[in-house]
């Protein structure tokens, strides 16, 4: 999957201290959550399915793949992450924008924006979702999860799932290259890490000029609560706020269930 040239060059270039490959995984983030478990592994480690058969998003939900998608999962410790010792929202949002940096990096002419508090969108479908866990037996090791697609064609996709997403290969009408896109993601979530802690407000500013979802009459879900407004976009805690009839309010987690 991948040969010993492109680890070294993973192992150089990015911010990984190790790698674990598979053929195929049920979750590379159930995995990354194990080896966490184990409390012998070198991190950053980075763990890398070559088809991932039971991912999981956010919730309930499940992240469809295929072949030529691109499945992984980082398992970071604290330091990685926060200066404070402590994760917020702001953490998964960074992830977003080294997703949404490195597919610009791609092509600069694709639409790329954040669609909180996970996932990414191109042109208005999904190309990415991210799943940020922390482990319960091991205080201070946060797993972030990504799944990009790249050469997974949306065409064979599940009607509902080819409704509202997308990928690069059917973007750009050509197959990319997976180690290179998995090489610029790399470099570029250890980019926006340091810069979470370096200047969180650089990061707050990114989320915001991407966000796709300011400006628009939003539906957000927390368990069995909800709450209908308009987005006005994200504050300097990674919060959604959104305008309601009883005044602002902030969400700090939730599924947003229809954009108007």
């Amino acid at each position: 999957m991948l040969s010993e040239q492109q680890r070294t060059q993973i192992l150089d270039e990015t911010l990984v201290a190790s790698i674990e490959t598979f053929a195929e995984l049920s979750s590379t983030n159930d995995h990354a959550i194990q080896r966490s478990k184990q409390g012998d592994a070198e991190l950053p480690l980075l763990v890398l399915a070559q088809r991932q058969v039971a991912g999981r998003g956010r919730g309930a939900n499940t992240w469809w793949s295929s072949d030529g998608a691109l499945t992984f999962s980082l398992l970071l410790g604290m330091r990685h992450l926060s200066s404070t010792g402590q994760t917020s929202p702001l953490a998964s949002l960074a992830v977003g924008i080294a997703v949404c940096d490195a597919l610009m990096a791609i092509n600069g002419q694709l639409s790329v924006g954040l669609k909180w508090p996970n996932d990414v969108f191109v042109g208005g479908k999904k190309i990415t979702g991210i799943l940020m866990e922390c482990p319960s037996s091991a205080v201070g090791d946060v797993v972030v999860g990504v799944g990009v697609n790249v050469n997974n064609s949306i065409r064979r996709a599940p009607e509902d799932i080819a409704a509202r997403a997308t990928s690069l290969t059917d973007l750009l009408a050509r197959d990319c290259d997976e180690f290179a896109v998995l090489l610029l993601v790399l470099r570029q979530i250890e980019f926006q890490l340091a810069q979470l802690q370096a200047d969180p407000a650089r990061v707050v500013q990114r989320c915001c000029e991407l966000c796709v979802l300011t400006g628009r009459q939003i539906t957000v879900s927390l368990g069995d609560s909800q709450m209908t407004g308009l987005c006005l976009g994200i504050d300097s805690s990674g919060a959604l706020l959104v305008q309601t009839a009883h005044g602002t309010r902030e969400c700090l987690a939730g599924h947003v269930e229809a954009v108007d």
